[in-house]
C-alpha cells in the first residue's frame, strides 16, 4: 500500500515540478508524508516500474561523502500514433 502512495506522490511532483533527480523527489515525500521512503535505491525501484515515468538522464553529484549519480526522472511523453 505504502507503494501505490509513493507513486502518487513522485507522479504529481513530477507533474508539477518537471524533470527532477531522486534525491528531490524523496525530499518532497519525507517533508509532505509521514512514511517517507525507506532509502533512495528502493525509491528508484519503484519510479522504475511506474508506468508513465521514466529516467531522462543522471546527474553527478558531489559532497564530503565523495561523487556519485544520481537519476533524473520524469513524465513520460505520450507518443501519438500514426504512419509509422
Amino acid at each position: 500500500m505504502a507503494k501505490i502512495r509513493i507513486r502518487k506522490w513522485a507522479t504529481k511532483y513530477l507533474d508539477e515540478n518537471g524533470p527532477s533527480t531522486t534525491e528531490q523527489i524523496a525530499y518532497h515525500i519525507e517533508l509532505n508524508s509521514t512514511i517517507g521512503v525507506k532509502s533512495m535505491r528502493s525509491l528508484g525501484s519503484i519510479l522504475n516500474s511506474t508506468r508513465g515515468v521514466e529516467k531522462c538522464g543522471r546527474i553527478l553529484t558531489r559532497n564530503t561523502g565523495g561523487t556519485y549519480y544520481v537519476n533524473q526522472w520524469r513524465i513520460r511523453q505520450k507518443t501519438e500514433k500514426g504512419d509509422e
